[in-house]
């Protein structure tokens, strides 16, 4: 009896959110649903978030308690003043009992009311939605025991070249852990599962089916579902599935959302490797057609679900682009403003007649202030001497050990000392003094620590190893490190045999490369941080001059627009010639650089936008590269080249975007 009260009075309130879920949830699928219909192109990442809002937004519905209220419905007639005080003063007269007829008790037990033992209708519904939930969890537990079952008979890949392969597309991606890939026999497709250790489970004919270039598809897709994080948005979906397995509309979001989620792990796949549209598509009609039966595992993703969505798939591919910064910051923003008054639960009301009591003050509320506030300084410290000045030496032996001022200590205590010698004497100068044979990568290192710690006034003196005197400094941008650069020997200028330096990381926006060298081959202490610049591509040998560093360049990753910089650290004291190279192989995509050295600005100087820079068969000043002159360097300074994007082009692909780019540089002394 108990337990069905409580039911029959907990059930209203069940009901009335379910009720609200139902509607206002399906209202908002929908309208996601219609929006993706009208708008075929919008990219595949900001419909995959679309999907995730109207799913955040059953679950709040159902579980926010207290709807907000909308008044939009016109106000109701008050009832006039007069009223309420008359009738506070008319009052019930008893009802007389007769006396004898009836005893107090049985009074008092006709005036209660019965009590219902049978389940209300609304009880009834909510036990029936109980019942489904707990079916809908019995079959996503198998699911789960299933998977566990796959990954444990599946044999451990070990083949070193997917493992290669794994490694560089992880670093692409940004991923810090690499999945695990195993075999499973009798497999159709790829499956991706696991949310905190992610496996990979390969078809074992995979394995002398697929070529290496399929094999770097394969896992470059599921690669892109764990940058993503597909696999922990799934618990959202499957939080919605199970709580609302009744309802049609909630059947077709998750439908559309995992078709949403290939959509964008493709649209990330192509992009971040730079694959052919017509390859990556080639690659799904061919596993697709391995696929005999549909795939309705709940706790993976894989790279082809069924035969119907993967013509959906290969549509949408023509609408991929390459967003920049501001315009997926904008469509972020746009999202979550749209996610914040989509997502909360409303009720409409009618519009309220009533004003605030005269007596509320809404006056602005005054401002509290502290006061005898004393600045007092930490005890034990001790305040050095304003204006003290003392150059610090270090000193780095043969064997890589460190010493400052004589003192033999870790590379770690020195970089504090500096920094603390250097809050009260800002231009403390640090000379470096490198003994015979002494490793490369401990100078960079030392360098490095010293760029990181922002002590930049910085005097390399080196009795051996390192040349710390102007020389000819070369760097052909497009080659990712270690990979060399081809181009050997003079451009603009320079000489036969000049060395050329490669800068670029992949997928890095803000990284400072050391080890560099001189033209001559000698050791250089120039540091090169690049910012935005983490993408690399060629002009395919269109350009006039067959220079492969005029071939090559870096760019924005992904063409996401915006200035980007090249930075040289530690240049050696001296007056230099700056050679900046700059073309792309459309007319439209030049170089816009402006040049600062320390506080002094060179200005701003442009290749050529017209058809003359890839017809040129010879370097001309203006047309391939611009010529600074006189460029002066004093100890501590940095160079900074300020770049700024060209044209606007169009690609194969239809995608129109500026980018800044640069493609070589040589800094010739002159004296």
């Amino acid at each position: 009896m108990t337990t069905i009260l409580q039911l029959n009075d907990f059930a209203p309130q069940w009901s009335a959110a379910m009720w609200r879920t139902v509607w206002q949830g399906g209202l908002t699928i929908t309208a996601v649903w219609l929006l993706g219909l009208a708008w075929p192109k919008i990219p595949a990442r900001v419909r995959c978030w679309c999907w995730r809002l109207a799913f955040i937004k059953v679950l709040v519905c159902l579980l926010w308690v207290t709807p907000v209220k909308l008044a939009l419905l016109p106000a109701q007639k008050t009832m006039d003043p007069v009223l309420p005080a008359i009738e506070r003063t008319v009052t019930a007269s008893p009802v007389a009992i007769p006396t004898g007829t009836m005893s107090v008790g049985a009074v008092e037990k006709i005036n209660v009311l019965p009590v219902k033992s049978r389940l209300t209708f609304a009880a009834g519904l909510f036990l029936f939605w109980l019942l489904g939930v707990t079916v809908c969890l019995i079959v996503l537990a198998r699911q789960w025991w299933l998977m566990r079952q796959l990954i444990r008979h599946g044999v451990r890949l070990e083949d070193g070249q997917v493992e290669h392969d794994l490694a560089l597309l992880a670093g692409q991606f940004g991923l810090r852990q690499q999945p695990e890939i195993r075999l499973v026999e009798d497999l159709e497709t790829p499956l991706l599962t696991g949310w905190w250790h992610p496996v990979i489970l390969m078809p074992a004919s995979f394995l002398a089916d697929k070529s290496s270039a399929q094999w770097r598809m394969i896992l470059a897709h599921e690669l892109a579902h764990i940058k993503r994080r597909d696999l922990g948005w799934t618990w959202l979906t499957l939080a919605a599935r199970v709580l609302f397995f009744f309802h049609p509309l909630v059947l077709l979001a998750r439908k559309e959302s995992r078709l949403a989620e290939e959509m964008a792990a493709d649209e990330l796949t192509v992009t971040v490797c730079q694959l052919k549209p017509v390859d990556y598509g080639g690659l799904l009609v061919e596993v697709a057609a391995r696929i005999f039966s549909p795939q309705h595992e709940e706790l993976v993703v894989g790279v082809v679900g069924s035969h119907q969505t993967l013509k959906r798939r290969l549509l949408a591919m023509k609408y991929i682009q390459l967003l920049s910064n501001k315009r997926i910051t904008a469509a972020a923003v746009l999202v979550a403003l749209t996610g914040l008054a989509v997502i909360v639960p409303w009720r409409v009301v009618a519009l309220s007649s009533t004003s605030l009591p005269s007596g509320l003050n809404t006056s602005r509320p005054a401002t509290v202030t502290s006061s005898n506030s004393t600045l007092c300084e930490m005890p034990g410290r001790k305040r050095l001497a304003a204006g003290k000045s003392a150059a610090a030496e270090i000193r780095i032996s043969a064997k890589g050990d460190y010493r400052l001022d004589g003192k033999l200590q870790a590379l770690d205590k020195i970089i504090a000392q500096l920094k603390t010698a250097a809050k009260t004497n800002p231009v403390l100068p640090v000379s470096i003094q490198a003994d015979q044979g002494v490793p490369l990568q401990e100078l960079t290192k030392l360098l490095d620590a010293l760029v990181k710690a922002k002590l930049e006034n910085v005097a390399v003196h080196t009795e051996a190893g390192v040349r710390s005197t102007p020389a000819i400094f070369d760097i052909a941008f497009g080659v990712w490190r270690p990979e060399e650069s081809k181009q050997v020997g003079p451009a603009a200028a320079g000489n036969e045999g000049d060395y050329w330096n490669t800068v670029g990381v992949a997928w890095n926006n803000d990284h400072t490369e050391s080890g560099m060298k001189f033209a001559s081959g000698e050791a250089s202490p120039i540091l090169v941080q690049m910012i935005n610049l983490a993408g690399a591509w060629g002009s395919n040998g269109k350009m006039g001059v067959k220079a492969p560093m005029l071939d090559s360049y870096n760019y924005p990753m992904n063409n996401q627009g915006g200035n980007a910089q090249v930075i040289l650290k530690g240049v050696p004291v001296g007056t230099y010639d700056l050679y900046i190279y700059g073309h792309e192989s459309d007319p439209v995509a030049y170089g816009d650089y402006t040049l600062t050295v320390g506080d002094h600005s060179y200005g701003r100087k442009m290749t050529s936008n017209k058809s003359d820079a890839i017809e040129n068969t010879s370097w001309v000043e203006g047309s391939q590269y611009v010529k600074y002159s006189g460029i002066k360097v004093v100890t501590g300074e940095e160079l900074k080249i300020l770049i700024q994007p060209g044209g606007q082009v169009t690609d194969h692909f239809g995608r129109v975007f500026t980018d800044a780019s640069i493609n070589g540089l040589q800094l010739i002394p002159t004296q």
